[in-house]
């Protein structure tokens, strides 16, 4: 396991979220302003135990030596902007290391900073005067310990004088990154790659400035990747770094040798992600989800298979044409084998799916997944029943706008899509009784079945 996760000061003991305590051990460190070197001990680290529940769940990994490898770095960072770049020059293999500078150490204020070297040779990590990027892109391997390797540790200021023979550095905090494991549990299928994306963004460059100020920056919703890791029998994962938070609807993929993906929504919450912490979910694809056809029929209704967690209707329920709205209430009877989707399912159709908003004589979203293509007509109504007959009220989103069809987490929930299939909503449609003219106002909106593998 790499060095640079166990770093800390003289003696420190650190609590996280109701997990085991932990102590980190750093002897004395010596800055020879002669030969510009430091000299660092990391004692091993026991973390906490495994957790099971949900997607903000902390992963235990074990305890390890952590040594000190060829090309190690530590990185000093003056109140001037400054970087001070440091390699290590003695004590490969051991847990203390001399790290010697090409570059004079003047005197002043220094932030130290350390990271591996094969994190730099990835191009995971760029030093430039006054700052330290890192690019989240670039994900970490397949194994917990390679993900860990691209990380830095912040040790408080170092005050250095013309005259100072040494200096001890200490406050030597956790990492700055957390990690997000998903693992996928498959019979049959071996996976190559694991994926993630989050609909919100997540960020791809972290920039420490001088100051030793932490920021995020270019927000991204592209998918990024690693080689899957087949990390206990028939389970593969993939660790990701991540920084401070990520908006809504973050999904997981897995991608197996023969090009198949199989998308899963890990959350629809904000989340925000403690530094030094691993989080993770995991997903089974049983037999039946990698061995199903693009397309089959049930109960006479079709079904296609888009590599999600539930196979979903090609058409409205009574509908005979792929863009046909249908209006349906919602407790229309559904053929067997087949139920209304749940808020999640959709969320999982709709972030997991590039969508494309089609105009012409009629008006959809095709959502296009895993290879496969799913279409879903613009529609939905409101009707009034008054005096013994049904007219008609305002229509939602003027039909045609909007796409909008039954959930089923509650009671005459509806899922919307809208401004041209880029925004999903959904919202609670009861029927509702109006005193004053004896009236009934209720909304009408398309079903649109799944049915489970």
């Amino acid at each position: 396991m790499k060095k640079t996760i166990f770093l800390a000061s003289a003696v420190m003991t650190m609590i996280i979220a109701g997990c085991t305590s932990e102590t980190y051990e750093l002897e004395k460190s010596a800055l020879q302003r002669s030969s510009n070197q430091v000299t660092l001990t990391v004692a091993a680290v026991t973390k906490s135990p495994d957790l099971v529940g949900d997607p903000e769940t902390r992963i235990a990994y074990g305890s390890e030596d952590a040594t000190w490898e060829e090309g190690d770095k530590i990185f000093l960072i003056k109140s001037d902007g400054t970087t001070i770049t440091l390699t290590l020059s003695d004590g490969v293999g051991t847990s203390t290391g001399s790290f010697t500078s090409t570059d004079a150490v003047t005197a002043g204020s220094y932030t130290p900073y350390a990271v591996s070297a094969t994190s730099l040779s990835k191009g995971y990590v760029s030093v430039s005067d006054g700052a330290i990027s890192l690019d989240l892109s670039t994900a970490g391997g397949g194994t917990l310990a390679d993900a860990l390797e691209h990380d830095i540790l912040k040790g408080d200021a170092l005050e250095l004088t013309d005259d100072q023979a040494e200096a001890e550095i200490t406050g030597l905090t956790t990492h700055i990154l957390s990690y997000l494991r998903f693992r996928f549990t498959s019979e049959s299928k071996a996976i190559a790659s694991i994926g993630m994306n989050s609909a919100g963004g997540v960020y791809k460059t972290v920039t420490i400035a001088s100051d030793g100020t932490v920021s995020g920056s270019d927000a991204s919703t592209d998918v990024v990747s690693v080689t899957a890791s087949d990390d206990d029998a028939d389970t593969y994962a993939g660790y990701f770094a991540v920084f401070g938070s990520t908006n809504t609807s973050l999904l997981a993929h897995a991608e197996d040798a023969d090009g198949g993906k199989y998308s899963r929504l890990v959350s629809t919450k904000e989340a925000t992600y403690t530094a030094g912490t691993v989080y993770g979910k995991t997903f089974t694809l049983s037999e039946a989800m990698v061995t199903a056809d693009a397309s089959g029929t049930l109960s006479d209704q079709t079904w296609k298979n888009l590599g999600l967690s539930v196979k979903w209707a090609k058409l409205n329920l009574g509908a005979t044409g792929e863009y046909d709205y249908t209006y349906n209430d919602y407790d229309t009877a559904v053929p067997s084998g087949w139920r209304k989707p749940t808020k999640a399912e959709v969320a999982e159709l709709f972030y997991a799916s590039s969508r494309t908003w089609i105009t012409g004589s009629v008006k959809a979203v095709r959502f296009d997944c895993n290879g496969n293509t799913l279409n879903i007509g613009a529609g939905g109504i409101y009707y009034e029943w008054f005096n013994n007959a049904y007219s008609y009220g305002d229509r939602i989103n003027n039909e045609g706008v909007l796409v909008q069809f039954w959930v089923s987490d509650n009671e005459y929930d509806a899922c919307s899509i809208s401004s041209e299939g880029t925004v999903l909503g959904f919202g609670n449609h009861p029927y509702k009784y109006n005193s004053r003219n004896d009236s009934y106002n209720f909304y009408r909106a398309a079903i649109r079945l799944v049915c489970d593998y």
